[in-house]
């Protein structure tokens, strides 16, 4: 059994009155959070410098933002209208986010606006979340213009492959872009040992082909902004032509928000089933580190690279392979893995884009560029796992080490180390 992390999202049903009281605590957790942070940008804290000798303010100890909430209450009772569980949370995502800036991990943090569309609010105490099949109880605060039933609000379930335990750790409560409600629930659970399969694989990226694989296994990209983009740009004249301030803008607004939510779940969806097939065939999957936002810089590229979502498939193959108890392998950047012989190790010089056939001056190999490029990461994916052949040996079986080093890219000194690998399992 394996311990990990979930969260379940699932669409909450507010009626009018509710609305107005997740709305309340949408307005008074962004206004703790914009006083706190005022006064950091107004360096009532301190001023202290980084390491390029600039000047930067202070960031407070977390006990010290929290006793703000109490100062900010005696001034305005009003906030008292909104439990403290809620108050606190956004104070520890602001002092999250300062904590990040400093490790140069994320900008400074910035205002939120109640103009903002997308609205949340976090709920970390989980010993005190109450909730059941159907309902979440929100904490009845102690001076409120709402009943105690309209703290209770309606969420329907999809269908899941298990329940909700009651040991959640923390949740969310969120509005979209289309108004739509949300709750997430995150907990920890565990979850059996899925079938080794005691295979290996590497994943090249590409634009005509989403993945391609070293056993040969195209997965087709599907283009989804690419389809839709003609609708979405009718619908966004529409929307440029609508009267500012007016009904009908809202509209527009909503249609085009809904065509761009259907292609976000497209994609969401593609990379989920194409994630799930290559980790429930494989137990140890390398793939190329590609510098994306580099790559965007690609006038003539950068949609069909944003389109293609390179990152998000990497990571939902990244954290479904570590369920498994499987490896997940980041190739080198700089790694030559297009320009390089699978067959006999010879880089070349130059390789472009038009070039769709690898086809070696050195021994005479032809291969498709994509396959012979996912065949090198495998490469170099094994070579390093070699530095720790146990970590290797608890991935995958004798045999299957023994066929692994078999085949006719791997090198005499990957064989001795593979042999290795089989001796101590």
């Amino acid at each position: 059994m394996v311990e990990v992390i979930r969260t379940d999202k699932f669409r909450l049903y507010p009626n009018a009155k509710q609305k107005s009281l997740i709305h309340n605590h949408f307005g008074q957790t962004r206004y703790v959070y914009n006083q706190i942070l005022g006064k950091i940008v107004n360096k009532e804290y301190g001023v202290t410098t980084n390491k390029k000798g600039e000047e930067i303010p202070v960031i407070p100890s977390q006990t010290t933002i929290v006793n703000e909430i109490t100062h900010l209450k005696l001034i305005h009772s009003w906030l008292y209208q909104t439990g403290n569980d809620f108050l606190q949370a956004s104070i520890a995502n602001l002092y999250r986010a300062c904590k990040s800036f400093l490790s140069s991990k994320g900008g400074f943090p910035k205002f939120k606006s109640r103009k903002d569309y997308e609205q949340s609010i976090n709920f970390y105490a989980g010993s005190r979340a109450k909730f059941d099949e159907n309902y979440v109880f929100l904490p009845f605060p102690k001076e409120t213009q709402f009943n105690k039933e309209d703290f209770k609000i309606k969420y329907k379930k999809h269908k899941t492959n298990h329940d909700l335990p009651k040991n959640i750790t923390d949740y969310t409560i969120s509005k979209d872009n289309l108004n739509q409600y949300w709750i997430s629930f995150t907990y920890k659970t565990t979850i059996s040992h899925t079938v080794k399969t005691n295979k290996a694989c590497g994943i090249d990226l590409g634009l005509k082909d989403l993945l391609i694989t070293s056993d040969g296994q195209k997965f087709e990209n599907n283009r989804p902004l690419i389809r839709s983009e003609k609708g979405l740009k009718r619908l966004q004249k529409s929307l440029s032509r609508k009267k500012k301030g007016s009904k009908n803008k809202e509209k527009a607004r909503l249609k085009l928000a809904k065509k761009h939510k259907k292609v976000k779940n497209q994609r969401n969806h593609r990379n989920h089933i194409i994630s799930r097939q290559l980790v429930d065939l494989y137990d140890i999957i390398a793939m190329e580190s590609l510098q994306i936002k580099n790559m965007l810089k690609n006038s003539k590229l950068s949609k069909a690279i944003s389109d293609v979502a390179w990152g998000d498939i990497q990571s939902k193959i990244e954290y479904k392979i570590a369920e498994k108890q499987g490896c997940f392998i980041k190739i080198d950047k700089f790694y030559p893995s297009t320009k390089t012989c699978s067959c006999c190790g010879n880089v070349k010089d130059k390789m472009s884009l038009s070039e769709r056939t690898y086809v070696c001056h050195e021994c005479g190999f032809v291969c498709d560029r994509d396959i012979n490029a996912a065949i090198n990461i495998l490469r170099a994916g094994i070579k390093e796992l070699l530095r720790n052949t146990q970590e290797l040996s608890k991935i995958m079986s004798t045999e299957a080490l023994e066929d692994l080093f078999k085949t006719s890219w791997v090198d005499d000194v990957e064989k001795m180390g593979l042999l290795h690998c089989s001796k101590l399992i």
